[in-house]
């Protein structure tokens, strides 16, 4: 039996080693196919050629030929997920009125954002298809047989009877037997309806109006007496009326809240809890914040901060008889200042700063404004 290349690289190193140790046919065949290998023993594959480590085995049986190592597995690239995107939008009438509620797509790609876009505008264009085919052929929408429906309006209106049906109709009024059934026709001829359908009219109507009027009534008393109107009290006062077999008139809602409330029974309005209003700071009081003055020590050399002074507005009087800034001539002078209110309101704003520092100038303008306040009090009392 010939051996090929193929054959011997495809045996184990086990099986091969045994059969060079024990069969010398296939011993002789191996080292004459390493030995002179050819195009048939090897094969057409251009891969295969006799690698030194085969020789080594035939002139060696115990040396076992080394397999390659195995390539180590490669993982796979690890996918990279895409961020969601999100598109919306809102659908208009021809006035430019929303319809219906927003439209939202979320995609992670423009082909999937595609993909989407088709099966909306798909499902749309189906749908219209459907409401215009049930349109043409008539289809209305299916409504439950349990369903009260609206009733065609009762035409009382009375008919004529022929010669025949009145002699029948009396006939039946004379036997006791068909009474009944002539009455019932006398009534129909009469009015236009079965007597039974009219019962049914008249309760029904006599019903409404009940309704109707305990509304109005209970609306009335709300108003009236300013009672929390909510569930639980109307279930409260239409149950104690029910009980004591009251018509619901405005009196008896009254009497109901006395009785209801004097079991606790009645709910009162929810306290509404009003939040406090901020105050409302001046833009200009926070940008130029006037520091507190503080009271002159006995012994001190730092300058106190002063209110900054406004202009008086003139109450027109002339300047011989008085001013809201003080007489035009100074009242009092400390250490070599004599000036009066007005001069020191025509002062520039630097250099009354810098005045402001010498703290005998303070103690000045503290009494003029002292004194002018003094006045003004007394022109006030009429003592001046």
């Amino acid at each position: 039996m010939a051996v090929t290349l193929f054959e011997v690289e495809q045996m184990s190193s086990k099986d091969f080693q045994m059969k060079i140790n024990n069969d010398p046919a296939f011993k002789a065949e191996v080292e004459d196919l390493y030995k002179k290998p050819s195009a048939a023993a090897i094969g057409t594959d251009p891969a295969l050629s006799v690698p030194d480590e085969f020789s080594a085995v035939v002139e060696n049986p115990a040396v076992v030929p080394t397999p390659a190592p195995a390539p180590e597995p490669v993982a796979p690239p690890t996918p990279v997920e895409l961020p969601e995107l999100r598109y919306e939008y809102q659908p208009t009438d021809e006035q430019g009125r929303p319809i219906g509620g927003r439209q939202v797509i979320k995609y992670r790609t423009q082909d999937e954002f595609r993909d989407k876009m088709i099966e909306q505008n798909t499902l749309l264009i189906r749908q219209l298809r459907k409401v215009n085919r049930e349109k043409v052929l008539g289809i209305e929408d299916a409504v439950p047989n349990d369903a009260e429906k609206f009733e065609k309006v009762v035409e009382f209106k009375p008919s004529d009877l022929t010669a025949s049906q009145r002699f029948e109709i009396s006939q039946k009024l004379t036997n006791p037997e068909t009474f009944a059934e002539g009455r019932d026709q006398l009534i129909e001829s009469a009015l236009g309806v079965k007597p039974s359908e009219l019962t049914r009219q008249l309760n029904e109507t006599q019903q409404f109006i009940i309704q109707q009027k305990a509304i109005e009534n209970y609306v009335d008393f709300v108003n009236t007496t300013g009672t929390y109107d909510s569930p639980g009290n109307r279930e409260v006062l239409t149950g104690w009326m029910r009980k004591q077999g009251l018509r619901p008139t405005v009196a008896n809602f009254n009497l109901a809240l006395s009785r209801c409330r004097e079991s606790g029974l009645i709910q009162d309005a929810p306290v509404v809890r009003q939040e406090p209003v901020a105050p409302v700071v001046s833009v200009e009081s926070v940008a130029n914040p006037q520091p507190p003055v503080a009271a002159p020590a006995r012994i001190s050399n730092e300058p106190q901060p002063q209110v900054k002074r406004h202009s008086h507005v003139p109450s027109g009087l002339n300047a011989s008889v008085a001013s809201a800034a003080g007489p035009a001539t100074p009242l009092t002078s400390v250490e070599g200042y004599s000036m009066t209110l007005a001069d020191i309101d025509k002062m520039p704003a630097d250099d009354y700063k810098k005045l402001t520092r010498d703290p005998k100038f303070t103690q000045y303008v503290n009494r003029l404004e002292a004194e002018a306040a003094q006045r003004r009090r007394a022109r006030a009392l009429g003592q001046v």
